[in-house]
């Protein structure tokens, strides 16, 4: 187990780790010295926009779901339509953002030398 792994373990415990780096050690983004470390900074670099993108886009989605919400009952048919067009986009993104993860373990095993 990695010296990270157990600073993270006794954090927990301790309720003194911040959510990031409880994703972060979940995510088990290293690779392990199998590539170079411009490789490695890379992937972990994308994990850490990926994990941004998770928190910025549930509290995003909240806010295009509830003005989605106001523009329909608006009511006028024009209204409507940019309150379906927005409902469809906001899915649309969290759709994206939560298939982030696979496409960034196949990145990290492709470029660690993993294979697919």
């Amino acid at each position: 187990m990695y010296e990270f792994q157990r600073q993270v373990l006794s954090k927990v415990g301790q309720g003194s780790v911040s959510l990031r780096t409880i994703l972060l050690y979940e995510s088990g983004v290293s690779c392990d010295g199998a590539s170079s470390p411009p490789v490695t900074a890379l992937i972990r670099l994308i994990e850490q926009l990926r994990l941004f993108g998770l928190e910025v886009a549930f509290p995003g989605a909240a806010l295009g779901y509830t003005w989605a919400g106001v523009l329909w009952q608006t009511g006028t048919p024009e209204a409507q339509r940019k309150a379906r067009r927005l409902f469809v986009s906001v899915t649309i993104g969290l759709i994206v953002v939560v298939l982030a993860k696979p496409s960034v373990q196949f990145l990290e095993a492709t470029l660690c030398g993993g294979g697919a």
